[in-house]
């Protein structure tokens, strides 16, 4: 996303809206952060970022998006820095699982991580629904794309009705 999006004038009093950036790379983080504020820049809505380790940290937000395992970020450590990274990333999933707290995983390239958390903001943001690039299949649930969605059992379901469906004459 290039450019961004222009927001009608609306009332000074838009709620702030928390959001928390899950992952083990901080600077991919702040880096999606920033894009998204450029994106924005014009919104009414004033976004407060946090940049978590723990799920608990997160408790508080009222979006969490998790940066995707990015195995080649780490390609210069050592590898059981790696293991350590990864294993960290799969107790913060289950963390955030346990404690039932819901979050959205931003996979891809960086212009990808973005569109996916842009999307995300549409419930807060409606403005945006014309904007956005509309990409991927959708989703059982409203407002999502199956390729923002990181829902296994979704996923599994999607994928045996569409071979019932190729299967059938």
């Amino acid at each position: 996303m290039s450019a961004a999006v222009t927001f009608p004038a609306s009332p000074s009093r838009m709620p702030a809206l928390n959001i928390a950036v899950l992952g083990a790379v901080k600077a991919t983080g702040l880096a999606l952060a920033q894009a998204v504020e450029q994106s924005l820049a014009s919104s009414p809505c004033q976004l407060h970022w946090q940049f978590a380790q723990s799920a608990q940290d997160s408790a508080d937000a009222q979006l969490r998006w998790l940066l995707a395992w990015d195995e080649g970020a780490f390609e210069d450590q050592e590898p059981a820095a790696t293991i350590a990274a990864l294993q960290a990333h799969q107790a913060l999933r289950q963390s955030l699982h346990a404690l039932g707290l819901a979050y959205q995983v931003l996979r891809g390239t960086p212009p990808a991580q973005l569109s996916q958390a842009l999307h995300t903001l549409l419930p807060w943001l409606p403005e945006l629904a014309g904007v956005l690039p509309q990409t991927g299949v959708e989703s059982r649930r409203p407002g999502w794309r199956c390729s923002d969605c990181s829902d296994p059992a979704c996923e599994h379901r999607s994928f045996t009705e569409l071979l019932a469906q190729r299967a059938q004459p």
